[in-house]
């Protein structure tokens, strides 16, 4: 396999060449798109201590703030990306995880995470705990998280200090590696993709796209730590960041749903979690919707949106909700059944403009969002 980080930010910008002063690239995009995993870098990077998590649609951003832009260039990815140096892979830094759960372990003065502990000891988290670390003491484990950022938990693991406040030698601390894909489910092992974000800085003129390089949904990253059995069993501590990381997510536009994570290998096409019990007939439901938090949409609201493109069976659509992005997903079959019948008979390209019309209020994540795709020179030639 080529080395990806290379082709990304050398070999790409050597096929710049200028014509009349001015820059032109020359790089096909294709090159990144069709690699593939094709070698085990889970043997060369694994360790006693590690899961796998799986990404979902929309998939995973990280390094966006590198610079990457030319300007002025068709089909240029603008956002820059990481790769670790030596693999040319995509990589998510040990930095990175750990900021991630630091920042969880110090949320609401630790009540994040005690509820979290509540739930694992307890019993009413799903996780991959044996009885025998779900009936541990769980006042005790309660009690090493109260205090946000100056808990005893947090001061051992993210700053290295034990209760007489020395600091612990490097080799008896928890260390966070850097995570790798492993895995792609999708076709012919790929696992890099373009997408695009589109702000709008001006109500009134035209937004202009911008487009990017992502991790494809059904790509699995294999999270690697070494950690120690205190201030307790390092069973209970590795299932604890896992859930903390399903929860959260981690990389760059996680509010709009990059970044999230599934531990379940039976996966919607588009590798959307299935997060039902159903049996394994039921496996291929309806991809999850991405609506932020506090997103609400009422029944005959009509949205100005996009279309994406597909993936596998359905078709996928961005439009704003205050300035909010959400994305909704319809299976491509019906979307065009429904446009045949209102007189549109030709097939949606990737950037056409569409009307999505709610037909049902969705206050929260625990409706399904029931809409309808409508085009917008049929359906308003109807008033």
């Amino acid at each position: 396999m080529r080395n990806t980080g290379f082709l990304f930010y050398k070999e790409y910008f050597k096929q710049l060449t200028f014509e009349n002063g001015k820059p032109k690239l020359n790089f096909n995009n294709n090159a990144l798109y069709d690699l593939n995993l094709n070698y085990k870098i889970a043997e060369l990077f694994s360790t006693e201590d590690h899961f796998e998590l799986t990404t979902i649609y929309p998939g995973l951003l990280i390094g966006s703030g590198y610079n990457h832009e030319i300007g002025d260039q068709e089909n240029e990815l603008k956002l820059g990306f990481f790769f670790d140096h030596t693999t040319g892979l995509p990589c998510i830094p040990g930095s990175s995880v750990k900021g991630v759960l630091r920042d969880a372990c110090e949320k609401a003065e630790g009540e994040y995470v005690i509820s979290i502990i509540r739930e694992l000891v307890g019993g009413t988290r799903k996780s991959k705990l044996t009885d025998e670390y779900k009936n541990s003491p769980g006042e005790y484990l309660i009690k090493v998280f109260k205090g946000g950022k100056n808990s005893p938990f947090v001061k051992m693991i993210f700053v290295g200090k034990d209760a007489q406040d020395d600091y612990i030698p490097f080799s008896k601390r928890d260390i966070f590696f850097d995570s790798f894909p492993v895995k792609s489910m999708n076709a012919n092992g790929k696992f890099l993709a373009n997408d695009y974000i589109t702000p709008h800085p001006d109500p009134l003129k035209d937004p202009i796209p911008i487009q990017f390089l992502k991790v494809l949904p059904q790509v699995t990253f294999q999270f690697n730590f070494r950690l120690s059995d205190e201030p307790f069993s390092k069973k209970i501590k590795l299932e604890l960041f896992r859930q903390i990381l399903l929860d959260l997510g981690v990389g760059a536009k996680s509010n709009v749903g990059y970044g999230q994570f599934t531990d379940n290998i039976n996966l919607n096409q588009n590798g959307s979690a299935n997060t039902g019990t159903h049996n394994a007939q039921n496996t291929m439901n309806k991809p999850v919707h991405i609506i932020p938090k506090g997103v609400e949409l009422k029944k005959n609201a009509e949205y100005n949106a996009s279309f994406t493109g597909l993936s596998g069976d359905y078709a996928h659509f961005k439009f704003l909700v205050n300035e909010i992005e959400c994305v909704v997903c319809k299976k491509a079959r019906t979307v065009y059944e429904k446009l045949k019948k209102k007189g549109y008979d030709a097939e949606l390209k990737k950037g056409d403009k569409v009307i999505i019309k709610i037909q049902a209020d969705y206050l929260s994540d625990k409706s399904e969002v029931n809409f309808q795709v409508l085009m917008p020179e049929i359906h308003n030639n109807c008033f």
